[in-house]
């Protein structure tokens, strides 16, 4: 069952970097944990409509999502300028959002490219008040470590790390891929940025929990990132769980099953 959408509280926040405005959306009682859903490139928060209008998830926890800049409502950062989907402006988006709705301890759900915002976050401002981190169908890490568990194979040079001229342009082609009508130049701005993974994967990763949810038949990336991250992930922090007849997107193929998977996670962590 879905609660009403009548119910969901929007608001815009500001990133105190640069300005740019964001979309977020709020359902639920803000007095229970917080999870904080991150959609992926070239979409919106709308794509976690299963997850956040679920009842049972609704029972244990106050539902939050939002628009990445250059997404959905949120406003769109000048291309020309330098770095805008760096650490400290997408990191600076993501606190804007949790002081928008008053969240504390937060649980980041982040799909796809959406897996390497809560990196941005722990980069500029710590991970001491990050409850969880859940990375659906994405790569989190280093971009010489992961990019090997990319399975981009139309792009060749998709994951060439001795080319850069030649990687960009298969991010290119396949952000052209991605619709029929051809997208803002921002969406291959996203792979053009600064990445400092250091505090998530040598801090974070000794202190907060995480749940790697990863669909069988995923097309995009490899399961056998679930083995890498397994060696940087403190053992007893990290839980995987492998989705059946799912894809890419395993939490809008497979709902009952990811949520099924999310609430039993979560409602471990916070009880704990």
């Amino acid at each position: 069952m879905t609660a009403a959408p009548s119910s969901v509280t929007s608001r815009i926040v500001t990133s105190k970097v640069d300005g740019i405005r964001i979309y977020g959306e709020a359902l639920g009682d803000p007095s229970k944990p917080a999870v904080v859903y991150i959609h992926g490139n070239s979409t919106s928060s709308g794509v976690w409509d299963h997850q956040f209008f679920d009842e049972e998830l609704l029972k244990h926890f106050y539902q939050v999502r939002f628009d990445l800049r250059g997404h959905g409502q949120s406003e769109t950062p000048d291309v020309e300028s330098e770095g805008p989907f760096d650490n400290d402006k997408q990191g600076s988006d993501v606190a804007a959002v949790l002081e928008g709705f008053s969240i504390t301890n937060p649980i980041f759900v982040g799909w796809s490219y959406g897996a390497l915002i809560p990196g941005d976050y722990v980069s500029i401002h710590g991970f001491v008040n990050v409850r969880g981190v859940v990375v659906v169908d994405g790569l989190t890490g280093p971009p010489p470590d992961v990019h090997k568990f990319f399975t981009g194979g139309p792009y060749p040079g998709f994951t060439d790390n001795s080319d850069a001229t030649k990687m960009h342009k298969a991010y290119g082609l396949f952000i052209r891929a991605l619709t029929y009508q051809p997208l803002p130049p921002t969406r291959q701005w996203i792979f053009k940025r600064k990445k400092d993974w250091g505090p998530y994967m040598e801090g974070a990763s000794k202190a907060v929990p995480k749940l790697v949810i990863f669909g069988r038949q995923d097309g995009m990336n490899s399961l056998d990132y679930i083995d890498y991250i397994k060696t940087k992930w403190e053992p007893t922090l990290l839980t995987v769980k492998v989705i059946n007849d799912a894809g890419h997107a395993s939490f809008l193929e497979q709902p009952n099953q990811f949520n099924e998977a999310l609430l039993e996670w979560a409602k471990k962590i916070t009880q704990a």
